[in-house]
């Protein structure tokens, strides 16, 4: 599946995302009493169409070999259900929010041993467990059960010096990394690119290898500072306009709600994406088909994905900005 489609579908994603969760919020802060009468089937009502969704999706993915996307959106449910586990009211965005008189409490638990506050740290368990085994891959790859999915491409990555011929991609980057060193290879930054250019992929996969072989290590760390930066500034924009939504009426907080939930799936995506191609430059992870956002030749991507994610994040700092707010 080609990045055009994987893109437009992981866009599509957010958005079903933030709508699904925007109606729960509103749902669950209006206490309604479908909702608190039956909690679980009003939820599913709104959740059916992405589970629908996510399932034909999966069944395409997989047709095609192609997994990488697949994992994306595995990976994006889990800061999602962290991020509209709390109850409305119980953010700090919520500054109209009722208070809550402690003296009037007769629960003798604490705050972080509530059920919605021990359920909420559950969710990053899966990850923990995701990290866990690559890393128990990475030091025992032979005792990798062989029906395990993708087992040659776990093999290539924690031995690549076994495979010649499989992990060339991974050699080859990591000698192209070394030969640039913290200046580059090349005595100028502009003219004919060299060697680098044998490396497969290396405009769209390994677009790493290519910046740290031409330009140097520090202008690895220089690009990834600006994708911290980048990342953090569209966190802090969803968290604002969070803020923003609650001391407005109810169809701007609705609205302040879903781009709040939009942006942050965003940009755990863009960090997804980022984390991959990493990976791939430097050997971290299993080689995996995902452009480096923004630099990598992917003009699909970029289009599907990584536009339509700018141009959200520019809109709303717009709107909430106060010379341009209803």
């Amino acid at each position: 599946m080609g990045h055009s489609a994987g893109g437009g579908i992981k866009a599509l994603l957010v958005l079903m995302l933030a709508h699904a969760g925007a109606r729960l919020w509103r749902w669950r802060s209006g206490f309604s009493r479908e909702y608190r009468s039956r909690p679980l089937a009003t939820s599913l009502s709104i959740l059916v169409f992405i589970l629908i969704f996510v399932g034909l999706t999966s069944s395409l993915l997989l047709a095609v070999r192609d997994l990488s996307p697949l994992l994306l959106m595995v990976v994006l449910l889990l800061p999602w259900l962290w991020r509209i586990a709390p109850h409305p009211y119980h953010g700090s965005a919520s500054p109209d929010a009722p208070a809550r008189d402690p003296a009037a409490s007769t629960d003798p638990k604490p705050p972080w041993a509530t059920p919605e506050t021990l359920g909420r740290w559950g969710i990053p368990a899966p990850g923990v467990l995701l990290l866990l085994l690559l890393w128990w891959i990475a030091q025992a790859p032979e005792h990798i059960p062989r029906w395990v999915p993708q087992y040659d491409r776990f093999m290539v990555w924690a031995d690549p010096a076994h495979f010649p011929e499989s992990g060339f991609q991974t050699r080859q980057a990591m000698e192209l990394i070394a030969a640039g060193g913290w200046s580059g290879a090349a005595a100028s930054p502009f003219g004919w690119n060299g060697i680098v250019m044998r490396l497969p992929v290396v405009q769209n996969d390994f677009i790493g290898a290519f910046l740290l072989h031409r330009f140097g290590i520090g202008s690895g760390w220089m690009l990834l500072v600006f994708e911290g930066m980048f990342a953090a500034s569209l966190f802090a924009l969803a968290r604002r306009v969070e803020g923003w939504g609650w001391k407005k009426d109810a169809p701007e907080k609705a609205t302040a709600t879903f781009l709040s939930l939009a942006l942050f799936a965003m940009a755990w995506l863009f960090l997804a994406h980022w984390t991959i191609a990493w990976g791939n430059t430097l050997g971290l992870l299993p080689v995996m088909g995902q452009p480096m956002t923004f630099i990598s030749l992917a003009n699909s991507h970029h289009l599907f994905f990584a536009l339509p994610g700018l141009i959200l994040g520019l809109a709303t700092g717009w709107m909430i900005q106060p010379s341009h707010q209803p």
